[in-house]
């Protein structure tokens, strides 16, 4: 059972969750490598996913509501025909 939990079921439900690149996990995994060896080998991949998530929900997030706020104005000051 937990084979299949390993194998299987987490990697498909952190795929759907956290979205990372490739190039993204093999850049961060030698960079941390290399500055903190095994350790910062190992903790690569999750910091970099709460790295971009964080990014996602602070920045991403903001300007989209923003962006939204401003169409939202731009519609009401048109004239209605």
């Amino acid at each position: 059972m937990q084979t299949l939990e390993s194998y299987a079921i987490t990697p498909l439900i952190q795929q759907e969750r956290v979205s990372l690149p490739p190039a993204l996990i093999i850049s961060i995994q030698l960079l941390m490598g290399v500055l903190f060896g095994i350790l910062g080998l190992a903790l690569a991949t999750p910091m970099a996913a709460l790295g971009l998530t964080l990014v996602r929900e602070t920045y991403v997030r903001r300007y989209l509501e923003r962006e939204d706020g401003e169409a939202d104005a731009r519609t009401d000051l048109q004239p209605s025909a």
